[in-house]
């Protein structure tokens, strides 16, 4: 699983709406467990390589994800990407779909 999270700071991590994002956390998981943590500058790149997309709130623009089938997920209360993947291994981040 490839979760792609949208960052303002590659120093503090944490979660930003994607027209402010400065870069984009990309996070190979296995199961339950972090495999690779990477950073890109711009998902055009990649967007046919993730699986799922994670995002601050449900009023972002994404529709470039919707028409490659990426599922959309919403932290609502988690802001670091710690945070984020733990709420994503203990399902607490919201399915956009």
């Amino acid at each position: 699983m490839r979760l792609l999270i949208p960052i303002a700071d590659k120093n503090k991590a944490e979660i930003t709406d994607i027209n402010s994002a400065s870069s984009w956390a990309l996070i190979q998981m296995d199961g339950g467990n972090i495999e690779n943590i990477s950073f890109v500058a711009n998902y055009h790149d990649i967007i046919n390589d993730i699986d799922t997309l994670v995002i601050k709130n449900e009023y972002e623009p994404i529709m470039d994800f919707l028409e490659r089938e990426v599922m959309i997920l919403v932290a609502h209360t988690q802001k670091t990407i710690e945070e984020i993947i733990e709420g994503y291994v203990f399902k607490e981040l919201r399915d956009l779909g």
